[in-house]
């Protein structure tokens, strides 16, 4: 948006509120996009690596630096694919974290015969489920 503005001679944050103002699902559309691409990344994260670990009653990781995320090198590239509607402008909120999870078991198991019902899906957690049997 800012490489609109420049040539038009107008201040970046000016062009954009014009711009919005105009035509506001544009700044929806970038808004769902980024929505969508963080949550799942997120929920890729809570999927295959995040884990709390509990000790003597409180949560043991001190710090994110015992707290694995999903580092962006690791993340995948997403398309986002936003249908057009002429319905009334509506929230998006968080609908792209909760499937994630299931997603990615549904794929293991699919792939395996395995059932990982437990997070973070690593492979120590499918040598566990494969070894109780549950695929």
């Amino acid at each position: 948006m800012d490489e609109m503005a420049h040539p038009s001679g107008r201040e970046p944050l000016e062009f954009r509120r014009q711009h919005i103002k105009h035509n506001p699902r544009d700044y929806r559309t970038l808004e769902v996009v980024a929505q969508v691409e963080g949550a799942l990344t997120m929920g890729l994260s809570a999927a295959l690596k995040e884990k709390v670990e509990f000790s003597g009653g409180g949560v043991q990781s001190a710090n994110f630096g015992d707290y694995q995320l999903l580092p962006m090198s690791e993340a995948p590239d997403v398309a986002v694919h936003i249908l057009e509607s002429d319905g009334p402008i509506g929230g998006m909120g968080e609908t792209g974290l909760p499937p994630v999870a299931p997603v990615v078991a549904n794929a293991v198991f699919a792939a395996t015969g395995t059932r990982i019902r437990r997070r973070p899906m690593t492979p120590a957690t499918f040598l566990d489920a494969r070894g109780r049997g549950t695929g």
